[in-house]
This record gives structure tokens, C-alpha cells and sequence, in this order.
């Protein structure tokens, strides 16, 4: 269920209207369409934590995101 695959769901966006209103879209949609989504639009990036089918967690993010990880 595509709902239920995206735990958590973290946008970098211009504003915070935006970043609220495609986190909340990340979590209907899915990771695949909502990579895919995110990669298309300009100074934006997500970061999605994800339930495997093992029940661990996994972490995936849009190309740009890891600019915004410490190191």
C-alpha cells in the first residue's frame, strides 16, 4: 500500500506552505512518483523515510538532498 510505504516525509522548498503541502502529497503518492515529483521541481528536495517489507526502515532522498546532511 502506498500509503502506508512512506513513514515520514521531509521537503526543502522555498516556503513552508510548499514544503508542508508536498510532504503531505509524498506520503499519498509514494517514493517512486514522489522522487519524481520533487526532482522536477526548481530548490526543492525530500528526504522519505520508508517501511521495508522486512519491518526495518529505509531512507531515500531526491538528488540535491544531501547538501543538507551534516557531515
Amino acid at each position: 500500500n502506498k500509503q502506508r510505504a512512506v513513514l515520514s516525509a521531509t521537503i526543502v522548498a522555498r516556503d513552508c506552505m510548499t514544503a508542508d503541502a508536498l510532504a503531505t502529497a509524498s506520503m499519498v503518492l509514494g517514493e517512486k512518483d514522489a522522487l519524481s515529483m520533487v526532482e522536477q521541481l526548481p530548490n526543492t528536495e525530500a528526504f522519505l523515510i520508508l517501511s521495508a517489507p522486512d519491518g526495518e526502515y529505509r531512507r531515500v532522498m531526491s538528488s540535491g538532498f544531501e547538501a543538507f546532511l551534516a557531515e
